[in-house]
């Protein structure tokens, strides 16, 4: 009973699935390229304006786990290159 009021409170989704091509992402730099793809596509007629919204998403947090890469990395640069020096001051000293 209860699956039968959520059923019609909360109606579930019924997606299609979108066949459109991304182009590659591998840096935020390619967030341009992307977000054209998308609009395009909306303008063509193959996906709707909530399609792309949704694309639009999933490309924010694609960017976002790149960003959150990169800062890892260079932190982890970072990190090592002070280790480096302090061990690099630590040989000179008697």
């Amino acid at each position: 009973m209860s699956r039968f009021c959520l059923a019609r409170i909360i109606p579930p989704r019924r997606e299609r699935p979108v066949r459109f091509e991304l182009p590659p992402i591998r840096s935020a730099a390619d967030l341009q390229i992307a977000m054209t793809a998308v609009l395009e596509a909306v303008a063509r007629g193959e996906i709707t304006v909530g399609e792309a919204y949704e694309l639009a998403q999933t490309v924010d947090t694609f960017i976002r786990a790149i960003d959150a890469a990169d800062v890892e990395r260079r932190l982890q640069q970072l990190e090592n290159a002070a280790a480096q020096k302090l061990e690099a001051g630590d040989a000179r000293q008697p």
